[in-house]
């Protein structure tokens, strides 16, 4: 199937993608603002590829705006940490402040902290575990939910969340917050916030015995509460959660590219992607 679609105005480049290669079209080559020259351009594109143009997905140059296709949309899933929320505050508390606070504990220095830790880390990634205040407590010995709970004031949205979450909600959609997050954790940040009313339903992966890596927690929730696939758009900030996104039939499925505000964005190549959810408005109203 190929994919595309155009926009005018400042922007020239426009992207086609094909499930053989992804072609750009520079519309400065052609009379630019012309819709008539513009069709031709999307004309040769489809004799090229002996394919019809269709669909919602669309590259500009600067890879910031992904189109979606609103009028197939009927529920929007969004991930917490890194795609509604800034990752900032994670990466902060297991990066800093949990080895510091080990190393406190059992008077040790940091990087004797940092030994005893980061192979646990690394065994327990993509496990529900890894997610779980109650397993990392037993771990360190330290009251994870307490040591959140001491810098709540970090957590924070990402630009553009709260404006994406209104505008979802105006339209008629359903949204579901869909998180690996233990309860504690995603019910401290969403009453800090205030970001829980925008919601119609919570999803927390602690509940389906299994992370959203895995197929296992996408086919609990279908069988606890049906939905249509086809009509869903998830975003994500993991890769790994999107592919098991993708797998279960999720029709449009996006990353987030700079889920960290205090880090530089990054190329995500297997997903279509956007730098954080603003970038998805304006969206027309659901019927």
């Amino acid at each position: 199937m190929v994919s595309g679609d155009v926009c005018f105005g400042q922007r020239r480049l426009v992207g086609f993608s094909s499930d053989r290669e992804v072609s750009v079209i520079d519309l400065e080559d052609g009379a630019s603002g012309s819709l008539r020259d513009a069709v031709a351009l999307l004309q040769q594109f489809r004799q090229v590829h002996g394919q019809s143009v269709g669909g919602n997905s669309l590259y500009h140059n600067d890879m910031k705006r992904t189109f979606v296709d609103w009028q197939e949309v009927e529920l929007v899933m969004l991930d917490m940490d890194g795609t509604v929320l800034d990752l900032a505050f994670d990466n902060f508390f297991w990066s800093e402040l949990l080895p510091q606070r080990y190393a406190e504990r059992n008077h040790v220095d940091r990087a004797a902290a940092w030994a005893y830790l980061e192979p646990i880390f690394a065994a327990e990634r993509g496990q529900l575990s890894w997610y779980c205040l109650d397993f990392w407590s037993a771990i360190t010995g330290l009251d994870l939910v307490a040591l959140k709970t001491e810098i709540r004031e970090r957590i924070a949205p990402l630009p553009g969340s709260i404006d994406f979450l209104e505008a979802v909600r105006s339209s008629g959609r359903q949204l579901w917050l869909v998180t690996n997050a233990h309860p504690d954790s995603w019910r401290l940040k969403m009453t800090y916030t205030g970001l829980h009313r925008h919601f119609n339903r919570t999803v927390c992966a602690h509940d389906y015995g299994a992370p959203k890596e895995q197929a296992q927690f996408w086919q609990r929730l279908a069988n606890r509460y049906p939905f249509d696939p086809r009509r869903v758009l998830f975003v994500d900030d993991s890769i790994s959660v999107l592919s098991a996104a993708r797998s279960h039939g999720l029709a449009q499925v996006i990353g987030v590219e700079c889920p960290d505000s205090s880090l530089p964005a990054r190329r995500l190549t297997d997903f279509p992607s956007i730098s954080g959810l603003e970038a998805l408005l304006p969206l027309g109203r659901f019927d």
